[in-house]
């Protein structure tokens, strides 16, 4: 059931943390950024995500996706409307929102606390579609570690399992960019934006 049509900021309470992130394409696998060596990640293990981060005050929320990726990739981006808009939590795709927005985003993704989160509240990530136009070139080493793009399946697996570096490769990801060498043997597994998109293309998957 969609809601009411409503621009996308209606989404999101007064005051509340709110951030943008980019469904990022390029050749057909879907493009994140791994965790870069300012986060604390178990030995052996590194999370993905995807590009994006907090909206700066009085910044609308495809300024802060196109900001994020040329603060994060080096590179300027051409966002696109989105034909279908969805609400998502941490565990499902709630429901398809109608928006009035003239970009309209992929999902609105209500991100729950954690560790790595500034307060206890939830944090609103509005995700945009748009692809690559060139490969990162430099990247900032202490957020950005490496960009890698993904197959659509392999976002969607990677849901229940922690696959290393060299099984992703070998199934058909593609590492773009790197900051410095990752160990093969490197476990990845998904954050934040990631795990909606992972939860997206499932239901995409199931509605044929």
């Amino acid at each position: 059931m969609a809601y009411t049509a409503k621009e996308i900021e209606e989404f999101i309470p007064e005051g509340a943390e709110s951030g943008a992130s980019l469904a990022l394409w390029h050749e057909g696998k879907l493009v994140f950024a791994i965790a870069g060596t300012k986060f604390d990640c178990a030995p052996g293990e590194l999370f993905y995500m995807g590009v994006g981060g907090h909206r700066l005050n009085g910044e609308d929320l495809p300024s802060c996706a196109s900001r994020e990726a040329r603060e994060e990739l080096g590179v300027t981006i051409e966002l696109f409307d989105s034909r279908d808009s969805w609400l998502v939590t941490p565990d499902r795709v709630d429901s398809r929102i109608e928006l009035t927005d003239d970009l309209r985003p992929l999902s609105l993704f209500f991100m729950n606390a954690g560790p790595r989160r500034r307060n206890t509240n939830t944090y609103y990530i509005a995700i945009y579609q748009a692809s690559l136009p060139s490969l990162p070139s430099e990247l900032p080493g202490d957020e950005v570690r490496a960009v890698i793009a993904l197959t659509p399946d392999q976002v969607v697996s990677c849901l229940s399992r922690r696959p290393t570096l060299k099984q992703l490769v070998g199934e058909g990801a593609r590492v773009l960019a790197a900051a410095e060498d990752m160990p093969e043997e490197t476990r990845l597994y998904p954050i934040g934006s990631a795990i909606a998109l992972a939860h997206l293309l499932r239901l995409r998957k199931q509605l044929g």
